[in-house]
């Protein structure tokens, strides 16, 4: 409750404040009782959604008839910079032709950044950038999610494959040849990766490395070869990671990192074998029916 009541929060304080604020309640112990300042905002919604996968919920947004422009993105576990509303103003002034916008993403207990990546940063022009958006920080042009059919909804916290479903959205922006861009200037602040105790650390780990090897067999069986470059660095980013980690005898970093790399592989070669799967029972179902 604290961590959605600090988002919405951080929305509301902003200088230039939205049209609309949407709370996707996810809640397993039934709606959220918010504080009644949140609640009588004339500009909240909450609207309780069953729907266990994070995809399937961020997409109920293509049934709501949204009648904005934009649509702005960040968890339940993050919060808006106090100067979030005006960067993202001075970026629609310099570029009214862009479609996507991503942002970076700041620790809250240290505010450095999440992700090596993002401390670097770099276009999202350029593929191997792609892992720059992610769902906690990142703003799309309605029509555009629209066109794209949004996120694949077998992606993503709480699908068959738990993970990647930001990385898999920015790849079909990508490859549609749509105007984004990453802003390391505009910051949402999140709570720190893997900051659980192990056994939730390796079941996380698990389910990310699972979503991200199903994503890229999912691409390279589309025919985007840029993607094996993808498949390369899987590999070898949590292999770096286990010897550095010996190095300083962290077990749990090293745990992580053997769950992520072979877990990425069942990923890997899980996806093709469902995908033959249901499409071999989707005929099967066509013959019934006929």
């Amino acid at each position: 409750m604290f961590l959605v009541e600090r988002a919405l929060r951080s929305i509301l304080r902003q200088d230039i404040l939205p049209e609309k604020v949407i709370l996707l309640d996810q809640n397993n112990d039934g709606f959220l009782d918010l504080a009644d300042d949140l609640k009588s905002n004339s500009i909240f919604e909450q609207i309780v959604c069953n729907k266990i996968s994070v995809s399937k919920a961020r997409n109920m947004i293509l049934k709501h008839n949204i009648s904005q422009d934009w649509i702005v993105f960040c968890d339940d576990d993050g919060y808006f910079a106090d100067n979030y509303s005006l960067i993202f103003a001075a970026i629609l002034k310099n570029d009214p032709q862009i479609e996507v916008i991503s942002g970076s993403i700041l620790r809250d207990d240290n505010y450095e950044f999440y992700t090596k990546r993002h401390q670097i940063g770099g276009s999202l022009k350029k593929f191997a950038n792609q892992k720059l958006l992610m769902g906690s920080n990142f703003a799309v042009r309605t029509k555009v999610f629209i066109k794209l059919n949004g996120f694949d909804e077998n992606f993503g916290a709480g699908a068959f494959y738990g993970s990647s479903e930001e990385t898999d959205f920015a790849w079909k922006v990508y490859y549609d040849s749509r105007r984004a861009e990453f802003f390391k200037e505009l910051q949402v602040i999140h709570v720190r990766p893997y900051n659980s105790n192990l056994q939730q650390s390796l079941s996380k780990a698990w389910r990310y490395g699972f979503g991200k090897g199903a994503l890229v067999s999912k691409w390279l069986m589309k025919g985007k070869y840029q993607v094996f470059f993808e498949a390369i660095e899987m590999t070898i980013v949590p292999l770096l990671k286990v010897i550095f980690s010996l190095f300083s005898l962290n077990i749990k970093n090293i745990l992580i990192n053997l769950v992520v790399l072979i877990s990425r592989y069942v990923g890997l070669l899980a996806f093709p074998a469902f995908f033959v799967f249901e499409k071999f029972q989707h005929r099967q179902e066509i013959k019934i029916s006929t």
